[in-house]
Parts: structure tokens; sequence; C-alpha cells
């Protein structure tokens, strides 16, 4: 918390006092009285100056909430868009191993400028950076982009034609679908520490 509007404050009503009862001591009850009233609003004064500072900086926090909620919510809605291309590429015929480009790399590219604004914004803003670092754009892309070359190499599109006809391949494929879901769910739940630390 910073002390400069507070010690001010109370420099403010000591050098009052001091001044205000040296200069204007006199034997006239209306003159004393006058003086403990110039001081009691003097008091007031820098009690108003005190709560206005507190709601200064709680505006300030609440500002600073806002803008960082919309942050998340923006990165947030970007992964569920990546997610969605994502699911897509993994779906279709064109996974195989024998594929040599990765589908996946061009498709994020057109989401990552704005990702990663919104992240560098938000970076300054966090306390927990660590928890910051586990929705970085990079590490979701190469988090995608792994769970993408395991599919792959599991020849996994191949094998679902056929899932039912031979248990292994089913027991394969569940647990394909399983740890896809599972990669989900975790960055669910990292966007919700995310917006939980704020």
């Amino acid at each position: 918390m910073n002390f400069t509007v507070p010690i001010a404050i109370v420099a403010l009503i000591l050098v009052g006092l001091l001044f205000g009862f040296t200069i204007q001591i006199s034997s006239s009850i209306l003159n004393v009285i006058s003086s403990v009233g110039s001081a009691i609003g003097g008091m007031g004064a820098a009690i108003a100056a005190w709560f206005s500072y507190r709601a200064i900086a709680e505006w300030k926090h609440e500002f600073k909430y806002k803008i960082k909620y919309e942050y998340i919510n923006e990165m947030e809605s970007i992964f569920y868009k990546v997610w969605g291309d994502f699911s897509q590429i993994i779906l279709t015929e064109s996974v195989s191993s024998t594929d040599s480009e990765n589908p996946l790399i061009s498709n994020f590219d057109q989401y990552r400028e704005r990702y990663e604004y919104c992240y560098s914004q938000l970076s300054p803003l966090m306390k927990d950076k660590e928890i910051l670092e586990n929705v970085s754009y990079i590490r979701i892309t190469f988090n995608l982009i792994s769970h993408y070359h395991i599919i792959r190499n599991s020849n996994w599109v191949m094998k679902s034609k056929a899932v039912w006809n031979n248990m292994d391949s089913a027991m394969e494929h569940v647990k394909l679908v399983e740890s896809t879901l599972g990669l989900r769910k975790t960055y669910y739940d990292n966007f919700q520490r995310l917006k939980r630390s704020l």
C-alpha cells in the first residue's frame, strides 16, 4: 500500500495543530472554542481526504480487475477457437502417419497475434505469473501439436474405421479420446484458476 497520502494527512494535521494552538491561544473562551472547532474541522477534512484516497484505490482495483477479466475471457475464447480447429483436424480423414506437414501450425497462426497481445497486456497486471504461464500461447500450441502427433502416430483415424473389429484398437481409441478430453479439461481448469487468482 502507498503510505504517501496518509503520511501527508497526518503531517498537515500536526502542522495545523501546532500553528493553530501556538498562535491563537487567548483568554477568551470564544477564541478557544473557535480554535478547537478549526482543529476538528481540519481533522474532518483529513479524514475525508483519507476516505477519498481509499475510494480511488478501490476504483483503480476494480478497473484493473475488469481489464484483467476481459483479457482472460478473450484469451479463453481464442483458446476454444483453436480447440475447435484442433478437433476438426484430428477428426478428419487427413490425419495419418503419412502426413508430412502439420496442418495445425497454419491454423493456429491466425489466432496468435491477438492472443499474445492479450497475454502481454495481462502479464504486468498479474501477481501470480506461474498460473498465467500455464495458458501461454506457445505452451497451448506445443501441447496440442504434441497431442496431434500422438494421435497421428497411433493411426487413430485409420484404426477408427475398424475400431470395433479389434478390442485392442477399441481400447486405444477410448484412451486417445479420454486423453484428448483430459487435455481440454486441463486448459479449462487453467483458465478458471487464472480467473480465481484475480
